[in-house]
């Protein structure tokens, strides 16, 4: 099934999670977040550095988020490998995966929801706007 162009025009703009909406956290860390959220992408070292410097992070978090980023790959790989292995029909005609773009879609998903889950682990706090997050992607595959 193909998606109306409405749709695919309405995607990119779309968000998991608005860390601007977060009023508990410092400042420095919320900027941090926002413009993290922008580019859709994990925080880099630099980010991270200046969090642990100004005393936002500590280095359990520091370390956890960067294994996190670079592990990213290798967890979404492992995901997919179990998932159709318990699953192979997912990805056949019928299928929740299928066709090849919604499978590809599912895995670029769970990379955004281990982002989103990386901002989380920032503030620490996994607040149940992530863990609706993870239920929506739970629920995409069944």
């Amino acid at each position: 099934m193909e998606l109306s162009t409405v749709i695919n025009n309405l995607l990119p703009k779309a968000q998991l999670i608005t860390p601007q909406s977060w009023t508990d956290i410092a400042p420095p860390t919320q900027t941090c977040l926002v413009a993290a959220n922008e580019r859709k992408v994990f925080l880099d070292n630099q980010e991270l550095e200046q969090l642990k410097q100004q005393q936002l992070i500590d280095q359990s978090q520091y370390d956890l988020l960067i294994q996190l980023r670079e592990q990213a790959p290798q967890l979404i790989d492992r995901a997919r490998q179990d998932l159709l292995q318990e699953f192979p029909v997912l990805t056949q005609p019928g299928g929740g995966l299928y066709p090849a773009t919604r499978e590809k879609a599912c895995w670029l998903d769970l990379w955004h929801f281990l982002r989103c889950i990386s901002y989380a682990i920032v503030v620490k706090n996994l607040n149940l706007q992530i863990l609706k997050v993870l239920n929506i992607c739970a629920n995409c595959i069944k």
